[in-house]
C-alpha cells in the first residue's frame, strides 16, 4: 500500500520538475493527469499507451513495468496483513501446555491447617480460528479502505491547492 502512495508522491514531484514543452516531449506530449495515471495503473497494470493520457516517463515500457510491480506488491500486502496473526495465534494455542498456578492462602506457606498450597489447573481458553480470522479481516479491510480514502483526500487537497494557485495567478495578472 505504501508503494502506491509513495509512487503518487514521486509522480507529483516528477510531473512538476519536468519541462513538458521541450524536446523530445514537445509538441505531442503534454503533462499527464496524475489521477488518470493512478486509475489506469490500477485498472490495467502493465500497459501504458505511448503519448496517452497516462504516459509519464520517456520510456513507456519502464513505466508499465514499474507500475505492474507496485500493483503486485500492493496486492501481495493484503494477504500478508490478513493471514499471519490468526495462523500464529492458532499455532500458539495448539502448542500451549496447560499451566499450573499455586495459590498461597496466608503468609504461612502451609496455611493454618498445615496443608500445602492448592494447585489449580488453569481453564483452557477457547480458541476460534474463524473468530480471529474475521477480526483480522475487519482490520485489514479497514486499513485498505483507509489507505484508499487518505489517498483520495490527498489528491483532492492537492487539486485544491493547484486551483488556488491558478486563481491567485489570474488575480495577480488581472490587477497588476
Amino acid at each position: 500500500m505504501l508503494s502506491i502512495f509513495g509512487y503518487l508522491c514521486f509522480t507529483i514531484v516528477y510531473k512538476y520538475t519536468v519541462e513538458w514543452w521541450q524536446a523530445p516531449r514537445a509538441p505531442f506530449h503534454k503533462p499527464p493527469s496524475l489521477i488518470t495515471v493512478l486509475i489506469q495503473m490500477m485498472l490495467s497494470p502493465g500497459s501504458i499507451e505511448k503519448n496517452g493520457p497516462a504516459h509519464l516517463f520517456e520510456d513507456a515500457d519502464s513505466q508499465a513495468a514499474l507500475q505492474f510491480v507496485l500493483v503486485v506488491l500492493a496486492l501481495i500486502a493484503v494477504p500478508l496483513m490478513l493471514l499471519p496473526k490468526p495462523i500464529l495465534l492458532w499455532w500458539r494455542h495448539k502448542n500451549r501446555t496447560p499451566s499450573v498456578h499455586h495459590h498461597v492462602l496466608d503468609e504461612n506457606p502451609y496455611g493454618d491447617e498445615g496443608k500445602a498450597p492448592e494447585e489449580e489447573e488453569e481453564e483452557e481458553e477457547e480458541f476460534s480460528f474463524g473468530e480471529e480470522f474475521i477480526h483480522q479481516l475487519i482490520h485489514t479491510i479497514e486499513f485498505v479502505l483507509g489507505t484508499v480514502s487518505h489517498t483520495a483526500s490527498y489528491l483532492r487537497l492537492w487539486a485544491l491547492s493547484l486551483a488556488h494557485a491558478q486563481l491567485a495567478k489570474v488575480f495577480l495578472n488581472a490587477y497588476s
